[in-house]
């Protein structure tokens, strides 16, 4: 449910990928890659399935490095010898700045700096995002989405609901593409008549329902039989349906109890004799 937009953002992240000073900061952290045996192909990986293997790989690396005997000792370095601490904040940055030397950057919080240094909004998860695509997939364009399914409680009714947003891009081809992902969504939101169709046999299958709450009636009167065979022979009395049977009055009142969310007191059973 994305596409590109061609708007100001668009361009001037066409703009960076241009820029020199850009590339050698990207290469710069491929290198890094490289350095600690997680390499990342020139072109990236083949699917994002192979990116996140990569990534579990990666974070193996670093914390192997971060627990290392070479980042003791630093620690020892700068800490303080009685109770192992380093204090003021220069000696802190020092610390990280050599530290640095010996562990694998956090890809992040350095595509963070990057945003920054090169005027985007680091806080920007889309950019950031992009940026991550770019170097791990390949993708050299930015995309924006056209359709946003939301899902919300109603604060006055307290029911969820489901909001499909659009934006000044969206078209009515992306709404059609997107047709089956909404439809999923709105599954959740499906009770009884399911997608909405028409209860085709409403009346009859209502009849059949009022004419077994009669049957519970005569039951409580003294009828031995079971409430489905009652059911059954009240509605044949009436109507000379020869294609209904006990059976099928059986899974009518169960699937109208269903529809119309009642409860009916006494459960339909196979022998409510």
């Amino acid at each position: 449910m994305s596409k590109p937009v061609y708007d100001q953002r668009y361009y001037k992240i066409k703009a960076l990928l241009k820029n020199q000073a850009f590339q050698l900061d990207i290469q710069w952290l491929k290198d890094q890659f490289a350095k600690y045996g997680v390499p990342v192909p020139e072109n990236g990986f083949d699917s994002y399935k192979d990116y996140l293997a990569w990534n579990e790989r990666f974070w193996q690396i670093w914390s192997e490095r971060d627990r290392s005997a070479e980042v003791k000792v630093l620690w020892h370095k700068y800490a303080n010898p009685e109770d192992k601490k380093i204090y003021g904040v220069e000696k802190y940055d020092e610390y990280e700045r050599e530290k640095s030397e010996l562990v694998p950057p956090i890809y992040g919080s350095y595509l963070r700096d990057v945003a920054a240094k090169y005027d985007f909004d680091p806080k920007d998860k889309e950019f950031i995002g992009f940026l991550t695509y770019y170097i791990f997939l390949g993708r050299d364009e930015i995309l924006s989405q056209s359709v946003v399914v939301n899902h919300r409680r109603n604060e006055k009714t307290s029911q969820m609901e489901m909001y499909v947003r659009i934006f000044p891009w969206t078209t009515k081809e992306d709404i059609v593409s997107n047709w089956g992902f909404i439809k999923k969504e709105q599954a959740w939101y499906r009770t009884g008549l399911d997608r909405n169709q028409e209860w085709k046999n409403f009346d009859r299958d209502y009849r059949i329902f009022e004419l077994y709450n009669q049957a519970r009636e005569m039951r409580a009167g003294g009828d031995k039989r079971p409430l489905e065979e009652i059911s059954y022979s009240l509605y044949y009395a009436e109507t000379r349906d020869d294609d209904m049977d006990i059976a099928n009055i059986k899974k009518i009142v169960s699937l109208t109890k269903q529809k119309l969310s009642i409860s009916i007191g006494e459960e339909i059973s196979s022998d409510n004799s």
